[in-house]
């Protein structure tokens, strides 16, 4: 039983780790080092979106 429990946390904790924490982290640094680059650039036609440069 003890190690169906510490296999659930890990289970737990990893699935937190690689699907919440590390995809915001990257986010984050992509946002920070890129800016222009990570949010492209937008084409705006008579106050409205058209497309997206890249």
């Amino acid at each position: 039983m003890n190690v169906l429990r510490s296999s659930f946390v890990l289970f737990i904790f990893l699935t937190i780790t690689t699907g919440i924490v590390y995809p915001l982290f990257i986010t984050g640094l992509s946002n920070a080092f890129f800016n222009y680059q990570a949010k492209d650039s937008l084409l705006e036609k008579n106050n409205h979106t058209i497309g997206v440069r890249h």
